[in-house]
């Protein structure tokens, strides 16, 4: 995603055999430093997953949430803290923003 507020954050998708599970695979929410990146938040989800709308230099996120005991599925909150990215665990009429990945265009860069 590009800088907010002088923040670059990059989004990670983790998915494959062993890393996901009936809640879904891993999102990644990282920050990049002079020297490296800083994990910001680990977040069990399903694509697609959007940034909302906000200025603020944390933005909001969501990210589909289903399986595990959890249905029917429904759009999450994921919010910056003050110290990581959570998952709010309260159903989020969150279906607009802007689309960052989705399972119809895996390979694709949405936010250039």
């Amino acid at each position: 995603m590009p800088s907010h507020g002088g923040r670059s954050l990059v989004l990670v998708y983790a998915s494959g055999g062993g890393i996901c599970g009936t809640s879904g695979c891993y999102l990644l929410i990282l920050e990049r430093t002079p020297t490296s990146y800083r994990v910001l938040g680990n977040i069990q989800g399903w694509p697609s997953i959007r940034r909302l709308t906000g200025n603020s230099a944390y933005p909001d996120l969501s990210i589909w949430t289903q399986g595990g005991g959890v249905q029917p599925g429904y759009r999450s909150l994921i919010r910056f803290d003050g110290k990581a990215y959570r998952l709010m665990e309260t159903t989020h009429p969150a279906a607009k923003g802007q689309i960052l990945f989705s399972p119809q265009t895996p390979d694709q860069l949405l936010y250039p």
